[in-house]
């Protein structure tokens, strides 16, 4: 049903991707066998691929494949593209520096900031604390788990909708488990986390434009909003539809992107996506303490391989070490952001082809990925 409705979207006029890029990584030592693997990644069929890395050697950009399939615009390291879910981040780390500042308290009620008649039939709402939301220990259901509010999506991409819009679709719904018991990963818990932060800020998007993007002077990082333009350099997004044919579905992509704030709406450069997460991980952005309860991975998320989730973080354990970061996926887009916490290493990688619903080239796209980053930039195994 979801590859047919895809298939009958009427034709859409996307603006050009152009984007002009001085930006040259070609000293860095392992250029060549770097971008080489991005190289590869495309060859298999993803339409575009950005990358940004710090190594011990410093850090690389390298890009490949087309930002605009329709216009032949290669892709390149300036290109902005959609991070979906590595959103949640963001919010995180804004909720983090309002606890720094004793405004929120992470262990108060979901309902001792927000309004009952938000919350009304959400359940679990009237129980959870905010770090439970967070770390997506609430129990709260996602509204992506329902089957008509996902095809009404594709079959009419720009109807308009807000967070009330998307909090009606789980009202009456049954809780997928006790608050603090179960990890159930939730888009719900982080449009809950935007209301609060509204609540404290006036604007959360303002609050995280002057706490986190202006004094990292991320310059290609920007959040969508109803009514305001498309970021600079911004790629179009793609859904593979089978038979090796992408769709175009930028239309969709902004518009979930506008409507899901919270859980999705950041568009950001691999660089900017870089220094942010290095900023949260080994920078001073937020306080040792703040770091801590960040990383505080909650017991229900830990699997055997060492995955954990803490709040709007998340830990994986290749061969080269511990990384903290997040993953996105959207339906015309998937992202990798992570870095190392006692290493100077940090991965991030975008691409203009949906995740979110799986397909052939989520094999190509996948955490795995780094592996092949990580041999070819020279990067080590870690200790035992």
């Amino acid at each position: 049903m979801i590859l047919w409705l895809l298939a009958c979207k009427t034709e859409i006029e996307t603006p050009s991707s152009a984007c002009d890029c001085s930006l040259d990584f070609s000293s860095h030592p392992k250029n060549d066998a770097l971008q080489a693997v991005v190289d590869d990644l495309v060859a298999e069929g993803l339409p575009g691929l950005s990358v940004a890395i710090r190594t011990p050697e410093g850090v690389w950009a390298g890009a490949a494949g087309f930002a605009d399939l329709e216009h032949e615009i290669p892709m390149n390291v300036c290109h902005v593209h959609h991070m979906a879910s590595i959103a949640k981040t963001w919010f995180a780390t804004e909720a983090l520096l309002l606890w720094e500042r004793g405004e929120l308290d992470l262990d108060a009620k979901l309902s001792s900031y927000l309004d009952a008649s938000v919350l009304e039939d959400i359940a679990n709402a009237d129980r959870v604390t905010i770090r439970q939301v967070m770390s997506h220990t609430s129990g709260i259901p996602d509204f992506n788990d329902s089957t008509s509010y996902v095809i009404g999506e594709l079959n009419d991409p720009l109807e308009p909708n807000d967070a009330l819009g998307l909090l009606d679709v789980v009202r009456g719904w049954p809780a997928v488990g006790e608050p603090g018991e179960v990890y159930a990963y939730a888009d719900t818990n982080y449009v809950l986390m935007s209301l609060v932060i509204d609540e404290l800020t006036g604007d959360s998007l303002d609050a995280i434009q002057t706490d986190i993007i202006e004094p990292l002077k991320l310059e290609s990082t920007t959040f969508y909003r109803r009514d305001v333009a498309e970021p600079p350099c911004i790629c179009n997004t793609y859904w593979e539809t089978g038979n090796d044919r992408l769709e175009n579905v930028s239309d969709m992509s902004r518009e979930y992107a506008t409507q899901v704030t919270g859980a999705d709406g950041l568009a950001a450069s691999a660089l900017d996506a870089l220094t942010f997460v290095e900023a949260i991980v080994r920078g001073d952005l937020l306080s040792e303490d703040a770091r801590a309860q960040m990383t505080d991975w909650s017991e229900p998320s830990i699997d055997d391989e060492g995955y954990g989730y803490g709040l709007g973080l998340a830990r994986v354990i290749p061969d080269t070490g511990e990384q903290h970061g997040h993953t996105g996926g959207g339906v015309g887009t998937g992202a990798v952001m992570r870095a190392s916490p006692d290493q100077e290493v940090t991965f991030v990688a975008a691409t203009n082809v949906g995740m979110f619903l799986g397909g052939p080239l989520s094999d190509v796209f996948d955490e795995d990925m780094w592996d092949q980053f990580a041999e070819a930039a020279g990067i080590p195994p870690a200790a035992p």
